[in-house]
């Protein structure tokens, strides 16, 4: 009550705002289109606030828990009615569910986080619901209409709105931001970081480790208790070697070694040109050019223009640039002189044109267009028709329409490459069958790991059957395959945890899991990623990772590249340990050709509690001791570097012990 007076808010928005407050959230986020849920143990809310993705609605809800104008946060708040009219003209009253309302200091609102790509999208798809602004702000006219009758506001979080420096350093600290109010640095060390940082000001955080050997953890407190002063929004705790740290802010805008880093670090990337001289041609010519189109026209400027560059790249590439030939040479510069002319800038004139080059197609148009035609309506289907059936019913339209037709293995050329192979396999056997044709996804700018920025960052937690027949121990009769549940610390690809049963996955196999982590460890990893099993989404395992204060993040069905450290190893199991175990089922996936002498049934020996001291040996003495092609170093290395440079951060399981 005291929030709605100060405000001055009226009856009617008193009773929508305690509605809200009351409501449980109106649905459970899922994992489609590629996004990854997740359920974030607010400090600030103390209870589970679920975000829509990863990327987008979760970076909102972590700035969100951050900010101290923000009193309160509440996910999926009911549903909303918009207004607005369509590029018909006719009037749309859809049922809106907004992503999160937030009860600031200053005001309530209404808050939906989009990607700055489906932004555009909606815009051209509804140009009276979305609007990008000049300043590139983007704005929902219904829905502030509809805020506005409350006197509350609605906004729309862009993705490009994240700055992600940010985001990884509150995820580094995370643990540490948890129990801030208990953790103190004892006064002889802090009087030590002080005292080095003030004889140093804008020391790098390594150099900071190195000099004062004092553990990674009580520097992180420091600075997460603001002893120490870390510019968190332009740096990141996660590479000490690039982070300078100073005694406070002050110190830090008044250094000039912060200045100078500021500034190698903004025209680190810089190219040598000057958009805004460009013609209409050369902002074409520039948005088409490939990074290795840009790094050959940047080596070709090096070449021609050497006064313009002054730096350690340029004294690297001097012997490449010596052995290019005179006649070279005088071509860029005529490319040079042409790219002036014609894009505004030179530099445009020294990219390369891979793409003019190759020959012209040597078939008639109309004939292609029948060819794509006939691969659409007979061989791009889910009947599946062999492509000879294809060339068969082009040759009939050939004939009908009295064209020249092709011969087949010209068609049988055209119908592999007329679609990417992604997309032809969508549209004859589906997007299961075709996911290994999938691009990776790529980003565009540097966001956060995806395996976290230390060793326990984010854990992999899933199932698997094992191939292999096991039998009694006691009458040596064959009692079929076990389960094995797998814990992962993905960032040093390491193994946290296992657990063997017979019983099929349930929310038991993923408790003794955790509980097998703790017993080893004491504590469970900041978060967990799981798919979309049942056994994951129990109350007793949602709740365990609530108390212990674990992120759960769901990865998409059907799409396994979001647990790739897990299947991976999973897959690494199967070959370099289960098939060297006698009675392993290789012999079973092709059951026409198995005999009696080659069934596993018949060559079962392995009890359970012997497989699960053998895969305690392999996982300890033979996984973790082999190089990682990912790291560069085994798995255990790996886990002792991250502990040494980036602390062990906080338990998180005592609840469990």
């Amino acid at each position: 009550q005291a929030y709605f007076r100060r405000l001055g808010y009226e009856r009617v928005t008193q009773d929508l705002l305690s509605h809200i407050r009351n409501s449980p959230p109106s649905r459970t986020p899922g994992a489609r289109r590629g996004n990854m849920p997740v359920w974030y143990p607010s400090k600030k809310m103390q209870c589970i606030i679920k975000a829509e993705s990863a990327k987008v609605e979760f970076a909102f809800l972590l700035q969100a828990e951050h900010d101290d104008e923000v009193l309160e946060v509440w996910d999926q708040p009911p549903s909303i009615p918009l207004e607005y009219a369509d590029k018909r003209g006719r009037v749309q009253r859809p049922m809106h569910t907004p992503d999160y309302f937030l009860f600031r200091a200053s005001g309530a609102e209404w808050v939906e986080g989009k990607t700055s790509q489906e932004l555009v999208n909606q815009a051209e798809a509804r140009p009276n619901r979305y609007h990008l602004h000049e300043r590139g702000i983007w704005s929902c006219p219904p829905g502030e209409a509809y805020a506005a009758k409350y006197g509350l506001t609605y906004r729309v979080w862009a993705s490009d709105q994240v700055n992600w420096a940010v985001q990884d350093n509150a995820l580094f600290l995370e643990d540490y931001y948890q129990d801030l109010e208990r953790l103190v640095v004892p006064e002889v060390v802090l009087a030590v970081l002080t005292r080095v940082v003030k004889e140093h000001p804008g020391i790098l955080l390594s150099d900071l480790r190195a000099e004062t050997s004092i553990p990674a953890d009580l520097i992180n407190i420091a600075i997460a208790r603001h002893d120490l002063y870390v510019d968190v929004a332009t740096y990141r705790l996660c590479e000490p070697w690039h982070t300078p740290v100073f005694l406070n802010r002050r110190a830090a805008r008044t250094s000039s070694t912060y200045q100078g880093q500021e500034n190698e670090a903004a025209g680190a990337s810089s190219l040598p040109v000057t958009p805004a001289n460009f013609t209409e041609e050369g902002r074409a010519v520039l948005e088409q050019a490939s990074d290795a189109d840009l790094a050959t026209a940047l080596f070709r400027n090096r070449v021609i223009n050497p006064d313009q560059y002054d730096d350690d790249e340029q004294a690297q590439t001097a012997a490449r640039r010596l052995a290019i030939p005179a006649r070279t040479r005088q071509y860029w510069q005529h490319l040079y002189r042409i790219g002036e002319t014609r894009y505004g800038s030179g530099f445009l004139g020294l990219l390369p044109h891979y793409h003019n080059c190759g020959g012209t197609r040597k078939i008639d148009a109309e004939v292609l267009a029948l060819i794509h035609q006939v691969l659409e309506t007979h061989y791009d289907t889910t009947t599946r028709k062999p492509t000879r059936g294809a060339y068969g019913e082009y040759l009939k339209c050939s004939q009908e329409q009295h064209l020249k037709a092709v011969g087949q293995k010209t068609f049988y050329l055209e119908a592999k490459r007329h679609l990417a192979a992604y997309d032809q396999a969508v549209v004859r056997e589906g997007t299961r069958s075709a996911y290994p044709f999938k691009d990776f996804v790529r980003e565009q700018e540097k966001t956060i790991s995806r395996h976290g920025s230390y060793c326990w960052a984010m854990g992999h937690l899933d199932h698997t059957e094992l191939n292999l027949m096991l039998c009694d121990s006691r009458t040596g009769e064959p009692l079929g395959k076990c389960w094995l549940t797998l814990l992962i610390l993905s960032h040093p690809r390491r193994i946290a945890s296992y657990y063997l049963t017979f019983d099929p996955p349930s929310y038991r196999s993923c408790m003794m899991a955790l509980r097998l982590c703790v017993q080893r460890y004491g504590r469970l990893p900041t978060a967990i990623t799981v798919d979309g099993g049942p056994e994951f989404a129990s109350v007793y395992f949602e709740q365990l990772l609530a108390l212990s204060h674990v992120r759960k993040q769901q990865r998409p069905a059907a799409e396994p590249r979001f647990g790739a450290p897990q299947e991976r190893l999973f897959g690494s199991m199967q070959s370099e340990f289960l098939y060297h175990l006698l009675g392993n089922t290789q012999a079973t996936q092709q059951p026409r050709q198995m005999m009696k002498a080659t069934d596993p049934r018949r060559q079962a020996v392995w009890t359970l509690p012997a497989l699960a001291e053998r895969v305690q040996q392999w996982a300890d003495e033979e996984y973790e001791t082999i190089r990682h092609p990912a790291l560069g170093m085994t798995p255990r290395q790996a886990y002792a570097l991250s502990i040494e440079r980036d602390g062990k951060h906080l338990a998180s399981g005592d609840l469990l012990r």
